[in-house]
């Protein structure tokens, strides 16, 4: 089922789909383009399909992770004719894959090269159903998969905020919290394991964003001396620094300041 593209884009489905632009093409390969081919540009030449290598290219959907063979071209033509799907084959073949695939679906990324395809689709099958055909298949389930998304996060943000907040009462996991630094941590997620927030360690990843706001304003709250939830305070007595040099009310001797 494809969601509303009016509410979400302000655009009909057909419109988002067509947004995908022409496929790209294969300078980056070294390859010229062959003057008595009509479909270059769309359709990769034999290279493509001959020169991969099956270790470095996943083919989900066609392998079916991992449990069938990558399956290679048998007879290539150069010039065949091809039929480009039009909005209503896209969307049919894109709630297949959905329906077959949903974890794999939902963790789509967006394609930039023909390359990318590989991560979906072996050799044949590329062939067989047409590279351009899956490069506006892939933008299309990519663009589903924010909208779907979105959708998920906006129903759990209060669940997972809930069990933010439930964590921090323990002042321990205030600390922890309080060590993350911008300048040496990359991401505030790795300040905490999966044993100090169990709840949240088999967290999609599709909630990470969300899961990353909720712990940035809890420790900008902290920073600030402010609560991070309805019981309890911190204190900040040292103006510098990040956690090491701040004081928890609760699991230090910390006065009130």
């Amino acid at each position: 089922m494809s969601p509303n593209y009016m509410y979400w884009f302000g655009v009909t489905k057909e419109e988002a789909i067509e947004r995908a632009g022409s496929g790209p093409n294969f300078q980056h390969l070294g390859w010229d383009r062959p003057h008595d081919e009509p479909t270059w540009g769309v359709e990769p030449p034999l290279p493509f399909f001959e020169q991969v290598n099956p270790e470095f290219a996943p083919a989900i959907f066609s392998t079916e992770n991992g449990t069938k063979p990558f399956k290679f071209i048998e007879n290539f033509v150069m010039q065949r004719e091809m039929d480009w799907w039009p909005a209503a084959k896209i969307q049919d073949v894109a709630d297949q894959y959905r329906r077959d695939f949903y974890q794999d679906v939902k963790n789509i990324q967006q394609p930039c090269l023909y390359d990318d395809l590989y991560e979906y689709w072996d050799a044949k099958d590329i062939y067989t159903m047409g590279s351009y055909n899956l490069w506006n298949l892939l933008h299309h389930m990519h663009l589903e998969t924010v909208c779907e998304n979105q959708e998920l996060v906006g129903i759990a943000a209060p669940g997972i905020e809930k069990i933010v907040n439930k964590a921090l009462v323990d002042p321990a996991k205030r600390v922890i919290l309080l060590s993350f630094n911008p300048e040496i941590h990359r991401d505030i997620l790795d300040v905490f394991n999966d044993v100090q927030l169990p709840e949240l360690g088999c967290l999609d990843a599709v909630y990470h964003n969300t899961l990353r706001q909720i712990l940035l304003t809890n420790y900008m709250q902290l920073r600030r001396g402010g609560p991070v939830g309805p019981k309890f305070r911190v204190f900040r007595h040292v103006p510098q620094g990040y956690g090491s040099q701040t004081t928890v009310a609760g699991a230090t001797d910390a006065k009130e300041t």
